[in-house]
C-alpha cells in the first residue's frame, strides 16, 4: 500500500510538471529548438528528510531516462540543488542561485513545509511556476493560495481529521498534541485536534521536540498523566534508541500518528 501511494503521488507530480512543460513548448515553438525548458529541483539531500529527498531524486531521473528528458519535441533540463531539511535559508539561496544563474523556467520539488511557505513567495516575485513534490502546507491551498503553484501531493492536516474523530467516538477526551516543531507539526497534529475537540475531547497539553531531535526521551517523560491519547507527528529518519522509546511509549498509551509513521 505503501509503495502504491508512493507511486500514484509521483505520477502526479511527474503529470504536473510534464503539463508545464507542455505549456512553454506550446507559447514558445520558435526557441524550442535552441533552448531547453530547465526544472530547478530542491530537494532535502542532507537531514532528517534525507530518504525523502533521495527517493524523490531518484524518482524524477528513472521519468526523465524513459522519456528521453525530452517533451513535446523540447528538450528538458534538470537541475538538483540540495536545499536541507526545512532549511529555509538554505532554500532561499538555492532558489535565487537557480533562478538568477541558471535561468530556471520552473521551480520544483520541497519535502518541509517551512521552505515551501518561503518559496512560494519567492516564486511570486519572480513570476515562476512552481510545482511542490511533497510539502503539504495547508494554507498554499488556502489563504496564500497561488495560480503559479502546483501541488499533486497532499495537504497536511487533510489526513489528519479523520483520526480526532475517531478518538473521540473510542471513548478518547483528554489528549496531548505532540510533533516536531515547525509548521508541518502545527498542521499534521493540529488537524487531529481540531476535530476532536470540535466533538467535545479536550487538549491538555503540547509537546514540540525541534525537528531533527535525537533523543526524544526528554520530551517523552514529560506526557501528562492526565491525558488519554497522544496525539503526534514525526516525519523522516529518525535515530532508533529514540525510535525504541517512542514504541515502548506507544504500546502502554494510546498514540495517533498523522500522516506520515514515526517508525
Amino acid at each position: 500500500m505503501k509503495k502504491r501511494c508512493f507511486l500514484t503521488g509521483m505520477s502526479g507530480v511527474l503529470v504536473g510538471l510534464l503539463a508545464l512543460v507542455g505549456l512553454f513548448t506550446l507559447t514558445d515553438r520558435e526557441s524550442a529548438a535552441a533552448e531547453p525548458v530547465k526544472i530547478g529541483y530542491t530537494i532535502s539531500l542532507s537531514g532528517v528528510y534525507t530518504a525523502l529527498g533521495i527517493d524523490m531524486r531518484d524518482g524524477l531521473n528513472l521519468y526523465m531516462e524513459e522519456i528521453g528528458h525530452q517533451a513535446g519535441g523540447r528538450k528538458i533540463e534538470v537541475l538538483v540543488e540540495d536545499i536541507g531539511s526545512n532549511q529555509i535559508s538554505q532554500a532561499m539561496d538555492m532558489a535565487r542561485k537557480l533562478v538568477q544563474k541558471n535561468n530556471i523556467d520552473i521551480l520544483a520539488g520541497v519535502v518541509g513545509t517551512g521552505s515551501a511557505y518561503a518559496l512560494a513567495e519567492f516564486v511570486q516575485k519572480y513570476n515562476i511556476p512552481f510545482v511542490i513534490s511533497n510539502a503539504g502546507a495547508d494554507d498554499l491551498t488556502q489563504r496564500k493560495s497561488n495560480p503559479l503553484i502546483v501541488r499533486p501531493a497532499f495537504v497536511n492536516s487533510a489526513g489528519s481529521h479523520p483520526l480526532g474523530v475517531w478518538a473521540y467516538e473510542n471513548g478518547y477526551r483528554k489528549a496531548v498534541a505532540m510533533g516536531a516543531d515547525y509548521a508541518a507539526g502545527y498542521e499534521h497534529v493540529g488537524g487531529i485536534c481540531r476535530t476532536f475537540t470540535q466533538m467535545g475531547g479536550r487538549i491538555v497539553q503540547e509537546i514540540w521536540p525541534p525537528l531533527g531531535t535525537k533523543d526524544y526521551a526528554p520530551y517523552l517523560a514529560k506526557i501528562s498523566k492526565e491525558a488519554d491519547v497522544v496525539m503526534v507527528f514525526f516525519a523522516g529518519r529518525i535515530p532508533s534508541a529514540s525510535s525504541s522509546s517512542l514504541r515502548s511509549t506507544a504500546s502502554i498509551r494510546g498514540w495517533l500518528s498523522s500522516e506520515k509513521a514515526i517508525w
